[in-house]
């Protein structure tokens, strides 16, 4: 009953006064809650209330704590000679590392307290309702309202699906990288098997950056897992705010970073100085500016994009690493930044601070990707086509810079705006962090009564396998490709049936699950049937498709490795109008026919990328995979050339299937035929 009046009371209040967005809470109030949490990066926890006592150890190293972790204040400890801690005032803290609890000393500037009041606000509930906040986004909203009551909240209703936009910012194309040494968020379309090794060499990224998998873009996509202190400020605009950003505030940021006190060359300013001023002058955020080089270019030694000392751009400037990507060569990377710069004239430090808060400002602020969260995942106007990084932690790490340089400055009593994104059939919770360890389930080997498998391949699901009629028993062994894998259904299995389906599960180390399928008959007569023949030949195969096939591969050598299998079977080839092949070499749409002991069967020919038909890859498929899109030349949905211009798999052909096809034909990227 009680909630159904609460209800009620929202229902009446939304009819009764038309809500605005911004309004003026009524609240009843209840339990007092103190949060305290650490505002900077790597802050060392030390043994006594002074940097006279050493730093606290954990793991073999300093202890540190990071932006948003989360310490319990437990008495405030005055040090009025230490001035390497700006307020004089030391807190004895108690925290959790690494699942132990700590009890430490830390500088009071590095501690930010808030004290509310845990309340009942109609008002607010009444604007969630309203505002089109799914209920999944309320719990975080509401503490972040009570504890900052004039931060004001807007639902920005993108319009696009959830799957869509994680579909599209997780392929491994490297639009979306991630700094990690977890395999686990590394993308598994970027493992190559033969190596062992996730595939890190994409433009613009470096030897520790990979592409990301689909849970962790979207665990970082999600905009309920950063509705919280600090990491909501990823959501602010990053528009100019002449009341809340402050000078004192941008050298909040960049205390600590090769810029604090600095004077920019060729100036008599500090770069604190010369962003305020560049900031007032282009309309952008100076705390987001200051983020941004810190960001790009390291915050103790910077990247030499800005050294003014490059062989061929002596004097040149790039303080935002613009145009500094489509290569993972370090030295190419610098020199394109460069060349940039060059051509752009920004051959003083401030012209470039300058020139490249100007193009950021234009590019992306002015058309509405106003916050950190939409520089990265642009989802406005033509979706995820102008991304500022392909860094997908960028967002998040750069955020509490931002939130410091407030905190520091006494600014969080603002009333700051957080635009927040809405998807269309979100998931009814987060998206969680997905687990660390190694997530590749395939088997490296697989034997039947001792003797490998021929036809074995680590993603071929099923084999058909054929024993004697008197055969009792089968010994199946399997051995994981990554070492720790667990593998289950092998040893002496029983066959009790004339046909027993054997199934073998690898589990990864993340859990993640394969299941490899060994159908064995019982039979006089070895490949007696044709699933067995196509099973045992490697094609990849359905009750109407082949494909697997070598971009080239001509139609004798497909007629070979069948017969190879089993020579009584009669195999044909020919094209799409009937004609036999000859010879020539395979292309999508020419259909197979296989004949045994009365039995025959046909297969049409996929050739990805080949949606011609004329069994190569070239514009004039480009062009019709683009038709297809316009909706000028639609392809039939169940069509054989529908299947082939799928290049990515996914049962959609999309832009990603067009860029796809576009780098085949320039060279930079083959379409697999796997």
């Amino acid at each position: 009953m009680k909630r159904n009046y609460n209800i009620l009371r929202v229902l009446i209040f939304v009819v009764l006064f038309c809500l605005s967005p911004f309004f003026n809470p009524i609240k009843s109030h209840a339990a007092v809650i103190t949060k305290s949490i650490v505002n900077d990066t790597n802050v060392r926890v030390r043994t006594g209330a002074g940097t006279n006592f050493s730093i606290m150890q954990a793991n073999g190293g300093d202890l540190k704590l990071n932006t948003g972790h989360s310490v319990r204040v437990l008495n405030d400890v005055p040090n009025a000679i230490d001035t390497n801690c700006d307020s004089r005032l030391w807190k004895n803290i108690e925290f959790t590392y690494n699942g132990t609890l700590y009890n430490g000393y830390m500088c009071a500037d590095y501690i930010t307290t808030t004290v509310y009041e845990e309340i009942d606000d109609v008002d607010f509930d009444a604007y969630l309702v309203s505002s089109g906040f799914p209920e999944s986004y309320w719990p975080a909203l509401k503490e972040l309202h009570a504890a900052h009551p004039n931060w004001k909240f807007k639902a920005v209703h993108t319009g696009i699906k959830w799957k869509h936009i994680i579909d599209n910012q997780s392929f491994a194309t490297g639009k979306s990288l991630i700094q990690t040494t977890n395999d686990g968020w590394k993308h598994i379309d970027s493992y190559n098997y033969d190596t062992n090794t996730f595939r890190n060499d994409y433009p613009g990224g470096g030897k520790s950056w990979y592409a990301a998998s689909r849970d962790i873009v979207a665990y970082y996509v999600d905009p309920r897992n950063f509705l919280s202190e600090i990491s909501v400020f990823m959501f602010e605009t990053a528009a100019l705010d002449p009341v809340n950003h402050t000078l004192q505030g941008v050298e909040g940021i960049l205390k600590g970073t090769w810029m604090e006190n600095k004077i920019v060359e060729g100036t008599n300013k500090t770069y604190a100085e010369v962003l305020m001023e560049v900031a007032n002058e282009v309309g952008a955020s100076p705390y987001f500016l200051a983020s941004r080089i810190i960001q790009e270019l390291g915050r103790n030694s910077p990247s030499s994009i800005i050294s003014g000392t490059v062989k061929g751009y002596e004097g040149y400037y790039n303080y935002y690493n613009i145009n500094a990507t489509g290569s993972s060569n370090p030295e190419v990377i610098i020199a394109n930044g460069l060349t940039y710069a060059k051509n752009k004239d920004w051959n003083t430090r401030y012209k470039a601070i300058l020139g490249g808060a100007e193009w950021i400002v234009n590019g992306y602020i002015n058309i509405g990707q106003d916050t950190l969260y939409n520089q990265k995942w642009d989802i406005v106007g033509d979706l995820y086509s102008h991304q500022y990084m392909q860094n997908i932690q960028a967002p998040a790490g750069e955020v509490g810079k931002i939130y410091s340089a407030y905190s520091k400055s006494n600014l969080l009593g603002s009333e700051f705006i957080f635009n927040i994104p809405v998807y269309l059939e979100m998931p009814s919770t987060a998206s969680p962090l997905p687990r660390k360890e190694n997530p590749i389930a395939y088997l490296s080997s697989l034997s039947i009564n001792n003797n490998a498998l021929g036809t074995f391949n680590y993603d071929k699901d099923t084999y058909n396998y054929t024993v004697a009629l008197g055969t009792s028993t089968i010994d199946i062994k399997a051995t994981p490709k990554i070492s720790g894998a667990s593998v289950a259904g092998t040893g002496i299995i029983n066959l009790d049936k004339d046909v027993t389906t054997i199934e073998i599960v690898v589990t990864a180390l993340n859990g993640n699950t394969k299941t490899y399928k060994i159908i064995v008959t019982k039979s006089g007569e070895v490949n007696a049937n044709i699933d067995e023949i196509m099973i045992n030949s490697g094609v990849k195969y359905n009750s109407s498709h082949i494909w697997g096939l070598e971009l080239g591969m001509s139609s004798n050598a497909l007629i070979d490795k069948i017969k190879n299998v089993n020579s009584n079977a009669t195999i044909s080839i020919v094209n799409k109008t009937g004609a036999p092949k000859g010879g020539n070499h395979l292309s999508t749409g020419d259909k197979m026919l296989i004949t045994l002991n009365d039995e025959t069967k046909s297969y049409e020919v996929i050739i990805y990328g080949d949606v011609s038909g004329d069994g190569e890859i070239t514009v004039l498929d480009l062009l019709r995979v683009q038709k297809h899109i316009l909706g000028s030349a639609v392809l039939d949905k169940g069509d054989t050339y529908y299947k082939a211009a799928d290049v990515s798999g996914d049962g959609e052909i999309t832009v990603l299937d067009l860029l796809r096809v576009q780098k085949h034909i320039l060279g930079s990227s083959r379409i697999s035929q796997l």
